[in-house]
């Protein structure tokens, strides 16, 4: 498997689950957005989300080190 086969299945895979973490927060019934358990539910999405952003960003970079094998 070439470098870019991996580039592409890894995007794919973090765009998923990134998808994924932002579609599951819903808005609470009431409106009440400002209550605890509202902040604390947005601030681990939002947590969340910058955690996979910063390893895929980081895996990017990892793979501009690896040579790509055109076998």
């Amino acid at each position: 498997m070439n470098k870019s086969r991996i580039e592409a299945l890894t995007d794919g895979i973090f765009a998923v689950v990134m998808t994924l973490t932002v579609l599951e927060f819903k808005v609470p019934e009431d409106g009440n957005l400002f209550s605890p358990n509202v902040l604390l539910m947005l601030l681990i999405y939002v947590t969340t989300f910058v955690a996979l952003a910063s390893i895929w960003n980081s895996l990017h970079h990892v793979m501009t080190f690896i040579k790509s094998n055109k076998n």
